[in-house]
């Protein structure tokens, strides 16, 4: 499972996080311009400053959105 975080420019202090072995946490400073690529039957968590944006970024993808 990949987790990606966005900081939105640094406006969201995020700490450090160990997930464990099988999560890779990925973190970006701007999602809506960083946009990684994800597979449509991957599973990601994707947190930042809005789901509903965040959602509009990544459409077909099988993902738990978390607002920070």
């Amino acid at each position: 499972m990949r987790v990606l975080i966005c900081s939105c420019h640094n406006l969201i202090a995020l700490p450090e996080l160990d997930l464990g072995p099988d999560i890779n946490v990925e973190r970006y400073d701007n999602l809506c311009e960083q946009t990684p690529t994800v597979e449509i039957d991957e599973k990601v968590v994707i947190a930042g400053c809005s789901p509903n944006l965040l959602e509009g970024i990544f459409p077909n993808v099988n993902a738990e959105y978390v607002n920070l």
